[in-house]
């Protein structure tokens, strides 16, 4: 018996089924899958987009907010502020500088050293202390500026004509006035000049020479309470006058000024206390007038006898003249003896008017 392999009339239909069935579970899967897939990938760029973007963005607030934080300051502190008006020192408001006359050119002296293409200029001026407390006054404190701003130093002993500006101790309520000479080159105009703090320094007081005028003075030096013949004593050394001779006898070294005159004191000076043996020198004598100025010993100027140069021990005394040119107008008023233009309180006063 022979069996018939081929398909049989029911085949074709059930693979048509099962084939429906396939795909419909594909078509199926693809719409569960879809959504997910769908929900899946929106979610995911704007979850990461927004991630992102606040990864960047808040970092960059905060940075932001903390420099603002920083840059921000306080409403009264943000406005400008105010600095103080410069003040000037005691000193520099209590001591005044007179340019009193401008020689150019000068006559060197003996001892000036003028090198060729140059000259040398002199200035006549004054200094009041007003300050409260004794000041220095060297001429070497004093500097010339010329038109372009070039400094140039004093030249000491420059002049046999003129008297130099003394060095010393200016006590408050007291003047000195002197001459200061410079060596200029031919090209250069004096300008100003300056006297400053001291030769290391640059700070000063500088006044305009063309501006040279005398002033009418005002007395301004005080009367002194220990009078002519009394005893003032300090550091254990007393001062008297004992005669003032006004005016006095020129002696045959001295040169009389036009409008000046020679007036001589007697003093002694005795050593009564002092820790050490006390120095005598006519220099260490300085005269004060009724104005104010203040006048160094004039070396060998009279005929009398001279105080000595010498030192006395405790218990010793020692007197004799001591010779001061002054303008006729002017007055003396009393006497300082000052060993030490470096210690301002070693000194004594006494007065030469009764």
């Amino acid at each position: 018996m022979c069996t018939n392999l081929g398909h049989s009339p029911t085949t074709k239909p059930h693979l048509e089924d099962a084939i429906m069935r396939k795909a419909a579970l594909y078509l199926l899967l693809v719409f569960l899958i879809l959504p997910i897939l769908a929900c899946g990938s929106s979610d995911s760029p704007a979850d990461a987009g927004e991630t992102d973007e606040t990864a960047v963005e808040e970092p960059a607030e905060t940075a932001a907010e903390e420099v603002a934080e920083d840059d921000v300051v306080p409403e009264e502190e943000a406005e400008p502020t105010e600095l103080p008006e410069p003040t000037a020192t005691p000193e520099d408001e209590a001591i005044l500088v007179f340019p009193l006359e401008v020689l150019d050119p000068a006559t060197p002296g003996m001892f000036a050293e003028v090198p060729e293409g140059s000259r040398l200029v002199g200035t006549r001026i004054a200094v009041e202390n007003q300050s409260g407390e004794p000041v220095g006054i060297n001429p070497l404190d004093f500097v010339l500026l010329d038109q372009e701003g070039l400094v140039v130093e004093a030249e000491l002993a420059a002049s046999d004509e003129f008297s130099q500006l003394s060095t010393l101790a200016l006590h408050t309520n007291e003047r000195v006035e002197g001459w200061v000479f410079f060596v200029l080159e031919e090209s250069s105009q004096p300008v100003s000049i300056k006297l400053t703090e001291s030769i290391f320094s640059s700070e000063g007081i500088t006044v305009d020479l063309a501006e040279t005028a005398t002033p009418e003075w005002e007395p301004i030096a005080e009367t002194p309470e220990i009078k002519l013949g009394e005893t003032a004593e300090a550091n254990g050394v007393e001062l008297t006058v004992l005669s003032v001779t006004d005016p006095a006898p020129p002696g045959i070294l001295y040169t009389a000024t036009e409008g000046t005159r020679l007036v001589t004191i007697e003093a002694q000076l005795r050593n009564v206390a002092a820790e050490e043996p006390v120095s005598v020198n006519p220099l260490y004598f300085y005269l004060v007038d009724n104005l104010g100025f203040v006048y160094e010993a004039e070396l060998g100027a009279t005929e009398q006898e001279q105080i000595a140069t010498r030192e006395i021990g405790t218990g010793e005394a020692i007197r004799g003249f001591i010779g001061y040119t002054l303008p006729e107008e002017r007055t003396p008023l009393y006497i300082r003896y000052a060993p030490n233009m470096f210690d301002d309180s070693e000194y004594v006063e006494a007065g030469v008017i009764e």
